[in-house]
């Protein structure tokens, strides 16, 4: 193995694409009041159990400590690791994991800056796997991801305005206006950071309002893949298919399906869903 890869949970990464390109993983923090789990402490249902009892959760960096223990695992395999996390821009990750290679020797360990998160983040940390099964250096996959990250478009639903509010990501004004009128946010990561971009008219009006967006620049890619994610509203996934038409039916290399875990959520609340475009794992190598 030329290199190791490293990455953090918030991208929501399925178990089988984990394990298929040998991914090591740093658990984020999810906190109520005193308490504080790791990611894979908690699941959405007991998240949601939570949200109806009143309680709010946040998140907090994984220590630097953390990540030590993830990089040294991962150097059993290569002294070479690519450590790819969600913007720097929405969390603090990339920090504490820069924070963290200082402090493990004998390795080289660069960090990648996905500038997105969760389905958009979770892309480029599969996309490193396959181009280093495909033989790629780590040198070329860097380039290769950097040159691709201006090229992820994701388009994101939120069902409750309120966790945007807290979150401070709509103002005062904005917020009032979408919660009188019952509308839904619709946002995009842009330049790596999470912004209102839309508003959508009940969860299927939203939810074909972004594919529609979605299908109006799929042309713009000569082999894309098509990424779905839903949080607890699983059915959101198979809605956004049908949304999308014909292009549901393209092989399983174009297309990739997440759960948003809890991170995301505990930004977004439940009910989120988001789908987004980028070129395909196959344009790289053929």
């Amino acid at each position: 193995m030329t290199f190791a890869i490293v990455t953090d949970t918030a991208n929501d990464l399925p178990p089988e694409i984990v394990e298929k390109y040998n991914l090591h993983l740093v658990q984020t923090k999810i906190s109520f009041a005193e308490e504080t789990l790791s990611d894979n402490e908690i699941t959405i249902d007991e998240m949601l159990d939570r949200f109806n009892r009143g309680e709010y959760a946040r998140t907090s960096l994984p220590p630097p400590g953390d990540f030590v223990a993830v990089y040294e695992n991962a150097k059993k395999e290569s002294s070479s690791i690519l450590s790819i996390h969600v913007s720097s821009k929405l969390s603090g990750i990339l920090n504490s994991a820069n924070s963290a290679a200082q402090y493990v020797e004998n390795a080289d360990i660069r960090l990648f800056d996905t500038m997105n998160i969760s389905i958009g983040s979770g892309y480029f940390a599969a996309l490193a796997g396959h181009l280093r099964d495909h033989g790629f250096s780590l040198e070329k996959t860097i380039e290769t991801l950097t040159q691709t990250r201006e090229k992820m478009h994701i388009e994101v639903y939120i069902d409750d305005v309120d966790y945007l509010r807290r979150g401070g990501r709509v103002n005062t004004a904005q917020f009032a206006f979408l919660k009188v009128f019952n509308f839904k946010p619709l946002l995009q990561c842009n330049d790596g950071r999470l912004e209102l971009q839309g508003i959508g008219f009940g969860r299927k009006g939203s939810l074909k309002k972004i594919s529609k967006k979605i299908l109006k620049i799929y042309d713009e890619y000569e082999s894309p893949m098509l990424i779905v994610g839903a949080s607890n509203r699983r059915e959101d996934i198979a809605l956004l298919w049908e949304y999308l038409g014909e292009l549901s039916n393209h092989d399983d290399d174009s297309k990739m399906e997440l759960i948003i875990g809890s991170t995301l959520i505990s930004h977004t609340g439940p009910n989120s869903s988001g789908i987004g475009i980028a070129p395909s794992f196959k344009s790289f190598v053929e």
